[in-house]
């Protein structure tokens, strides 16, 4: 383990704002509107990385971790049986899966996609709820509330992490766009409804339109002690950190292929369908920590905030969120490129505080060429069109019999577009192709969808329920957002405290 260790938490816009690390996975954003970042990123050697190689993944997860949790709030038992609880839902013994499609020498895939609901977050969210559920007493009266808003994915995940720590004390509020996630993901939140300490709400707008609200609530002192509020969604430092850990076991298992050995291949090339960031973010504090990663490129869909950030310094909110086949990464602004710019700034607090606090005020910031050529000595970004992700997914269909699901397609074009070609570059596969049969029916058409279903969607996937949704915010009259955003809040006060209290 590195000898510098973790011990406190601080904020992207001010190191004198500190945190435990409790403190920050059970607030979320810190209190001046900051993420919460390690005071110091851990450092493995290189002998304590080839020592990792060949752990199992539970026990990689402990030896990737344990620097970044201090042991005097999770000592090193209770660490393990977290990990263990939190990974028991996975369906593979590996927890991920890596995959050639071509055979012949192409990308290496890695399928991130085979825990409880069928996507990456599941590692983040997993082990997120379980470390908020060791900070929450299942006896007494205090209680947690965690409050996320999802477009897909973030949502399944983090319900079933809150099912499976079956704390009474420990609660949820989830939001999601109507229209704008799969009804496969739809079934896997209101499924869980008959749970008493989950609610799910359906709201009128785009994904990020719940941001506000939640950002608002967040900065209610008084209301966030008296309902325990957890912010859940990406900017909560605990999620990039759990993720980090498929990063090693990836780089790890690509090094060892055949091809890149043969080649003395030194580093690995990681491409991530890319939202919100948190796991650029994940990849990155992977690669500061020693890891072999050369360069990470973030694969966007035409919301392409971060395409434009990484190419051209163009960090202004998409001023309309355009309806995609990949919705899970229909973003306008990701919360992590605030952790991106404060690690490529060298920490520079005041720079970032003005960058983001032009996105969210007025949504128009550029960032200087000096600093976006920094940027790029790491970060690469491409656009993917719905079209090229058709285009992928029915080659990689025909040419290699392989299903990737829409946002991995984008991942895939991306790596082309790049010129990345070979064992030495990582795709992220983030979902499975079980989640979107929309999108799968509008790239392969029916008979493609019922090929997958019959022959490849894994039997426990089949099987989802339905359920309603309890509550429905719906838009202020004349569409007005900002008047939407304030009822919404009052709405979610109201609920929480109906609900919960």
């Amino acid at each position: 383990m590195p000898s510098d260790t973790v011990t406190h938490y601080k904020s992207t816009r001010s190191s004198s704002i500190t945190s435990t690390f409790s403190s920050a996975l059970t607030s979320g954003y810190a209190p001046d509107g900051g993420l919460f970042v390690p005071n110091l990123i851990p450092r493995f050697s290189e002998v304590e990385l080839e020592g990792m190689k060949g752990l199992q993944f539970d026990d990689l997860a402990y030896a990737v971790l344990r620097p970044f949790v201090p042991a005097s709030e999770i000592p090193d038992d209770d660490l393990k049986g977290i990990i263990a609880s939190a990974f028991s839902l996975f369906h593979s013994t590996d927890r991920v899966e890596l995959s050639q499609p071509d055979a012949s020498g192409g990308n290496l895939v890695s399928e991130l996609f085979h825990g409880p609901t069928f996507c990456f977050k599941d590692f983040g969210l997993q082990l997120l709820t379980g470390f908020i559920s060791y900070f929450t007493p299942s006896q007494g009266e205090e209680k947690r509330t965690l409050i996320l808003s999802t477009t897909g994915d973030t949502g399944p995940a983090a319900l079933a992490g809150v099912k499976h720590c079956a704390n009474p004390n420990l609660n949820a509020m989830c939001f999601y766009p109507a229209g704008q996630i799969s009804d496969f993901q739809r079934r896997q939140m209101t499924s869980l409804l008959a749970s008493p300490n989950i609610v799910v709400v359906e709201f009128e707008g785009s994904g990020d339109d719940m941001d506000a609200p939640i950002k608002s609530l967040q900065s209610d002192a008084a209301f966030m002690q008296k309902t325990g509020l957890a912010g859940v969604n990406s900017y909560n430092i605990g999620r990039p950190l759990a993720q980090m850990v498929h990063y090693f076991w990836t780089v790890f298992r690509a090094l060892e292929n055949p091809t890149n050995k043969e080649k003395n291949v030194s580093k690995i090339n990681i491409v991530i369908p890319t939202g919100a960031m948190g796991n650029i973010t994940a990849c990155y504090l992977s690669k500061l920590s020693g890891l072999q990663i050369r360069h990470i490129s973030a694969a966007t869909n035409v919301n392409d905030v971060t395409f434009r950030t990484f190419n051209n310094g163009d960090l202004s909110r998409n001023p309309v969120m355009h309806m995609t086949l990949s919705d899970a990464i229909n973003i306008q602004v990701p919360y992590n490129m605030e952790r991106i710019l404060y690690y490529k700034s060298g920490g520079d607090e005041d720079r970032v505080k003005g960058w983001m606090e032009g996105v969210y005020n007025d949504g128009k910031v550029v960032v200087e060429e000096a600093f976006v050529k920094i940027i790029q000595e790491e970060f690469k970004s491409e656009r993917v069109t719905d079209e090229e992700l058709k285009e992928t997914m029915k080659k990689y269909k025909i040419e290699f019999g392989y299903y990737a699901d829409p946002h991995t397609c984008v991942a895939i074009k991306c790596a082309e577009k790049l010129g990345w070609e070979g064992p030495d570059t990582v795709i992220m596969s983030t979902a499975s192709p079980c989640k979107f049969k929309e999108s799968v029916v509008t790239c392969l058409g029916e008979e493609g969808w019922k090929d997958y279903y019959e022959n490849v969607c894994p039997e426990y996937a089949k099987e989802v329920p339905a359920g309603e949704t309890e509550d429905k915010f719906a838009k202020a009259e004349g569409g007005d957002l900002e008047q939407s955003q304030k009822a919404w809040e009052k709405r979610t006060r109201e609920i929480i405290v109906e609900r919960f209290f």
